[in-house]
């Protein structure tokens, strides 16, 4: 088992690999992105020796440390994929293979913010176009009451009549609700949450005319 000191030696070492394939690194972190995703993955960029580090089983504190190490490299891959680099460096690599890692990459970092302390980047990042694999990710946002993060990914996802349906359950069944709601989904009950739908349902373009009315009664 990696000592938590070394959790960011190992990341800067990965990270400075040329060698480096993200999907290598991911299956070190099996809690971040689903099997078959890493395995979608493996060949879209170049590929590197089996990794010394051993960060698997691993919970709790050490668990947080190990993601906080990595989060630097998940986001910079992804400015390296946005900028067009990784498609330059590896030559063989096409748009399909640019695909796969996008979503590796980007399901990667929500899960690695889920397990992280809230402050806000999670909801932040689920605003703003991605490529998170949904259902991975929308089963462990539930699990974990974060319900305003998973109204973020189902509207990136073009999923509105659920997210209607879970701001619906917040504003008016709060107490029903399977998991406890945690972070930013424990101010949606009530008003707050009736005001979060109208916004939703206003910033659609072009307006839901049927989820409007299937709403407004």
């Amino acid at each position: 088992m990696l000592k938590s000191h070394k959790y960011e030696e190992a990341m800067y070492n990965l990270a400075s690999s040329d060698y480096c394939n993200p999907a290598q690194v991911l299956e070190l972190f099996p809690d971040l992105a689903p099997k078959s995703l890493i395995i979608a993955a493996r060949g879209a960029s170049h590929t590197s020796n089996q990794s010394s580090a051993n960060l698997e089983n691993l919970s709790g504190d050490e668990l947080q440390k190990a993601v906080a190490a990595l989060m630097p490299y998940l986001l910079s891959y992804r400015n390296r994929i946005a900028s067009g680099e990784i498609a330059i460096q590896c030559k063989h690599i096409n748009e399909k293979s640019i695909e796969s890692l996008s979503t590796l990459i980007d399901t990667a970092i929500v899960n690695g913010l889920l397990i992280l302390p809230d402050n806000g980047a999670l909801l932040q990042f689920l605003e703003r176009a991605n490529s998170v694999h949904f259902d991975f990710t929308s089963l462990k946002l539930e699990r974990a009451g974060r319900y305003a993060e998973l109204v973020a990914l189902l509207k990136s996802s073009g999923r509105h009549r659920d997210a209607m349906q879970v701001l619906q359950k917040l504003s008016v069944s709060f107490d029903d609700l399977k998991n406890p709601p945690v972070g930013a989904a424990m101010e949606l009950r009530g008003l707050p949450g009736a005001w979060a739908a109208i916004k939703y349902l206003t910033s659609l373009t072009p307006l839901d005319f049927d989820l409007v009315a299937t709403h407004s009664k």
